[in-house]
């Protein structure tokens, strides 16, 4: 933690890292100090009181958080520890006859520490650059493979998401949301039966994946199989009613299949959720229209 200053960290993967060992090692030392030598010096205790209260509930020690990039989590811990090295400073100035030793000194590190800050700030330029950013220092991470596989894919580079979700399938197997991921970006890859075996892996591990189903019946509309693309597209909106673009979709094959009223139907529907939509308007005109 540094006062105020995002890092770029890798994650830990085991307690004997040596990161961690260092960790708990500064942890027990503060600790110990507290209840031995800082036991008078209320200034002291109360920044160490409030850093280790505040940093407790998201230390993930106790429990897991669940929130894999997060460093706003550590400004209510920083001004605890900011005000400790405030109580070192004044303390020192009353040992240290020439005073200007301790500015001197302090100035190197609070370059430092700006020039990480102002490095920190080019990561947190967009979605793309963080997670490419926390890749370098942590390449294994899932979370982040995921989020700039994503990117990747809405920026029209589906071929390099691929092997960014394939990393983080194998560093998470039991997320089937990562392939239901994977089967969007071989299917913008225009790699149909890749897409349809990872859409049919992530339901196989989540039935209730409204997602997964819904893009599995794009597929198989793709594909010509067209019972197949509405039956998985029936089951989407069973699980989730509120998708426009499923509600879009089956719209169209009853638009092809000449069945209009289904088709106004549907697509009434889908405006319904999101009633700025281009397309089902015009699909809707058209069905109108030959009605």
């Amino acid at each position: 933690v540094t006062c105020g200053v995002g890092t770029r960290g890798a994650g830990a993967t085991s307690v004997v890292d040596p990161l961690v060992l260092l960790s708990l090692a500064l942890w027990a030392a503060v600790a110990a100090a507290a209840f031995t030598k800082l036991r008078s010096e209320r200034a002291a205790l109360l920044a160490l009181g409030w850093f280790f209260v505040t940093i407790a509930p998201v230390s993930n020690v106790f429990f897991a958080i669940g929130v894999g990039k997060a460093e706003r989590i550590l400004y209510l811990p920083s001004a605890g520890l900011c005000l400790f090295v405030g109580w070192i400073f004044v303390k020192s100035e009353k040992v240290i006859r020439q005073r200007w030793i301790l500015p001197v000194a302090l100035a190197p590190v609070l370059f430092a520490l700006m020039a990480r800050t102002i490095r920190r700030n080019n990561d947190w330029h967009d979605n793309l650059s963080l997670a490419l950013g926390t890749l370098e220092v942590s390449p294994s991470s899932p979370l982040m493979n995921d989020i700039a596989a994503g990117e990747f894919v809405k920026r029209g580079q589906p071929q390099r998401a691929i092997p960014l979700l394939q990393e983080a399938l194998r560093q998470a197997p039991t997320m089937p949301l990562l392939r239901t991921h994977l089967g969007a970006a071989y299917y913008a890859q225009g790699q149909l039966d890749q897409a349809i075996a990872e859409y049919t892996q992530a339901i196989t591990s989540n039935p209730r994946d409204a997602d997964a189903h819904a893009n599995l019946g794009v597929a198989y509309l793709d594909k010509q199989q067209i019972d197949a693309g509405v039956s998985e597209l029936t089951i989407a909106l069973q699980l989730n009613p509120n998708s426009a673009d499923a509600h879009n979709n089956l719209g169209t094959v009853y638009l092809d299949r000449q069945q209009l009223e289904a088709a106004i139907a549907e697509f009434n529907a889908s405006l319904r959720t999101n009633p700025g939509s281009a397309q089902t308007h015009n699909n809707l005109g058209v069905a109108l229209f030959r009605q």
